[in-house]
């Protein structure tokens, strides 16, 4: 072999060394869990702002509000606390209020549970 391929050889071999290292200090920082702070200080946030506007909606909600916006607001509400739609649909003899609100709920199905949160969020502050 000429100098030229053994000098390029281990100039490959270095990179590679390099990249590997590289590697290997990025997969733990991840595992340490160092990049999930600003995630968790966002779910913070939101989880305030989610019960902040509880509170208001308390205040907010009267005899006048539109029953679709109620409905809105505890189908978010549900799946912001519970995640998908469990259980069956209430049947023929059921209440229809209660028909109603499965039905709100299930119809997000499938909405994260911070999606969820934003929305009740929006709506709450867009009641009268």
């Amino acid at each position: 072999m000429t100098k030229y391929v053994v000098k390029g050889r281990s100039i490959l071999y270095i990179e590679l060394l390099l990249a590997c290292i590289l590697g290997i200090l990025l997969l733990a920082t991840a595992c340490c869990g160092c990049f999930a702070a600003p995630k968790i200080a966002e779910s913070n946030e939101l989880d305030a702002r989610f019960a902040s506007a509880q509170r208001e909606a308390t205040m907010r909600l009267n005899a006048g509000t539109p029953d679709e916006h109620r409905l809105a607001l505890y189908s978010y509400l549900r799946q912001a606390n519970e995640g998908d739609v469990r259980g069956q649909r209430p049947g023929f003899f059921d209440n229809a209020r209660q028909k109603e609100k499965y039905d709100a709920w299930a119809s997000l199905k499938g909405m994260s549970r911070e999606e969820a949160k934003e929305r009740y969020i929006d709506t709450v502050y867009r009641l009268a």
